[in-house]
């Protein structure tokens, strides 16, 4: 573990007292800020009230207890902690999976804070662990990029305030990463441009079966595209477990636009078939792209569900011979933050976690990276 000090954000001299000293660290381990957290309630431009989480860099307090959120997950993050400073901070995104929460990949969005970055998750309505509505999966489905990109503007509008939390931490002009796990991969792959195809999915379905077929016969193609998609402001995106690649076109054609993606996935998912979702999703982006393989990982590897219900197969570690979920997450949080750490925040200083040869000190990841 390196520890390098600089001067942070103000490019002032060191004899100049108000430049802040910041330690940064390595993406493999918990970065230099406390970790602070607090949720959001806000009525958006559609009328739609979100409920969001957002996690930011922060300054560690005197006293207090690591919040457990709902559910509850013990953490590191602490409640309305006062932000640190020498931003504005870059910014991510993250969406949750079906019948997921926003803050249900904690072990990543903490970790991310630690390093800087400012995390912003909103629940997506009636698809949640606490409201799942089956029902309107297809209402879900046209909605969720815009509960991304609503939550992201509502916490622009707070930085470019005088808000107690968030007033001057964001550059509202330098774009966000976009990320997500499961459903929320499928999300992030379209805020992040992926060019829906309604008649190829229509196509698809017709002599297969893929997890969005079910669903198929209650989209209305005209009611979709009342809702905002991709959003231009995305400077680099990590899906974690996707699919739905035929959404995207019978051959998944519409997310060819999209390069320098890092794609995860688990060679034994058990929801969204490695070989028949994940792997089509990965083939069909453009160049460059990077694929990390976490061998004899299922579907929850990038989540804490085992924490909160612990019922799924890849739960059971040594009963079912499945990668041991505290060296999934350490995996996750070092590439997702090198990843980031390069395109988001533009240091390169993260370069090398990115490197295949490098990593090879995780035996159960399979790096693939083609230009």
């Amino acid at each position: 573990m390196i520890a390098v000090l600089l001067l942070g954000c103000t490019g002032e001299s060191p004899e100049d007292t108000s430049a802040v000293a910041v330690a940064w660290m390595e993406p493999d381990t918990t970065g230099p800020h406390a970790i602070g957290v607090t949720t959001l309630e806000f009525t958006d431009v559609r009328g739609k009230e979100l409920t969001v989480e957002v996690w930011y860099p922060a300054i560690q307090p005197a006293s207090g207890e690591p919040d457990l959120y709902e559910l509850p997950i013990a953490r590191q993050a602490y409640r309305e902690a006062e932000p640190a400073v020498g931003g504005p901070f870059p910014l991510l995104a993250f969406s949750h999976g079906f019948a997921g929460i926003r803050y249900q990949s904690v072990f990543l969005t903490e970790h991310l804070a630690s390093h800087g970055f400012v995390v912003v998750s909103p629940d997506h309505t009636h698809n949640t662990f606490l409201d799942l509505d089956e029902d309107l999966t297809p209402q879900v489905l046209y909605e969720r990029p815009d509960d991304i990109r609503y939550s992201v503007d509502e916490v622009l509008r707070r930085s470019d305030s005088d808000d107690e939390i968030f007033g001057g931490m964001l550059d509202e002009d330098a774009g966000y990463g976009m990320m997500g796990h499961s459903f929320g991969g499928f999300t992030a792959l379209v805020v992040a441009g992926g060019a829906l195809s309604y008649a190829g999915v229509l196509e698809y379905c017709k002599n297969n079966s893929g997890r969005a077929c079910q669903y198929i016969d209650a989209v209305d193609p005209v009611e979709a595209e009342r809702h905002g998609q991709g959003d231009d402001r995305v400077l680099a995106t990590v899906p974690m477990s996707p699919g739905l690649w035929y959404a995207f076109g019978r051959e998944g054609e519409g997310l060819s636009g999209l390069s320098d993606l890092l794609v995860l996935g688990g060679d034994r998912d058990q929801v969204l078939d490695y070989t028949d979702e994940i792997l089509p999703v990965y083939t069909s982006l453009g160049t460059p792209r990077t694929l990390a393989t976490f061998t004899d990982a299922g579907h929850y590897a990038f989540a804490d569900i085992c924490e909160i219900i612990p019922l799924f197969d890849d739960c059971d570690e040594e009963a079912g011979g499945w990668i041991n979920m505290e060296q999934a997450h350490l995996i996750t949080q070092t590439i997702v933050t090198a990843h980031f750490g390069v395109h988001v925040a533009g240091d390169d200083r993260y370069a090398p976690w990115l490197d295949g040869a490098a990593l090879s000190v995780y035996p159960e990841l399979i790096w693939t990276h083609e230009e």
